[in-house]
C-alpha cells in the first residue's frame, strides 16, 4: 500500500513529499516538471532502495536502468531488445531543465522514433520482467544491465 502526502509547489516546480510503501522500508520523493498537474506526468522520479540508494524509477514507480554497450548517449537497445527492454520514451516538449536531480538529464532520438531520455548521458529503459514499484530482477541481467541511481556517473 503507498500513502502519498499532498504535494507542494517550490518555484517552477512541484515537489511531491515522501511516500511509504508499508512493510518494506522504500520511500520515494517525486519531481514534476512545471506546469503539470500530478507527479505521474513526470518521466522520472527517485526511489530509496536499501540496496542501491535513491534509484531513477518511471512515472509508475518502475526501476530504470542503463544498458552497458549504450556508448556517448547512443540508444543501441532497440527491435527485438526494445520489447524486453522498453526505453522510456518522453514528449519533445518535455523541459528537462525541470528535472532536478543530481545529474543531468536530457533527451536523444532513439533509432525507431521518439525522444529517449538520459539521466548523465545514459539513455534509460525500464524491464518488463519488473512487475512493481521497488524491483530490480534487472540488475545484472547478462552482466550488462543495470539499476540506474542518481549516483550513475557520465556515460
Amino acid at each position: 500500500m503507498h500513502t502519498v502526502s499532498p504535494f507542494r509547489l517550490i518555484g517552477p516546480v512541484l515537489l511531491a513529499g515522501a511516500a511509504a510503501v508499508a512493510g518494506n522500508g522504500l520511500s520515494t520523493h517525486a519531481l514534476a516538471a512545471s506546469g503539470t498537474a500530478a507527479a505521474s506526468a513526470t518521466p522520472v522520479h527517485t526511489l530509496k532502495l536499501a540496496k542501491f540508494g535513491q534509484v531513477l524509477v518511471n512515472a509508475k514507480g518502475l526501476t530504470l536502468y542503463y544498458y552497458t554497450p549504450d556508448k556517448k548517449g547512443k540508444p543501441t537497445c532497440t527491435s527485438a531488445c526494445a520489447q524486453t527492454w522498453p526505453p522510456l520514451l518522453v514528449s519533445k516538449s518535455l523541459k528537462v531543465q525541470n528535472i532536478h536531480l543530481p545529474g543531468k538529464c536530457a533527451t536523444v532520438a532513439f533509432p525507431s522514433g521518439g525522444r529517449q531520455l538520459t539521466y548523465n548521458g545514459w539513455p534509460l529503459y525500464t524491464y518488463v520482467g519488473d512487475t512493481h514499484p521497488g524491483a530490480t530482477t534487472g540488475q545484472k541481467v547478462q552482466g550488462i544491465w543495470f539499476v540506474a541511481t542518481t549516483k550513475l556517473k557520465h556515460a
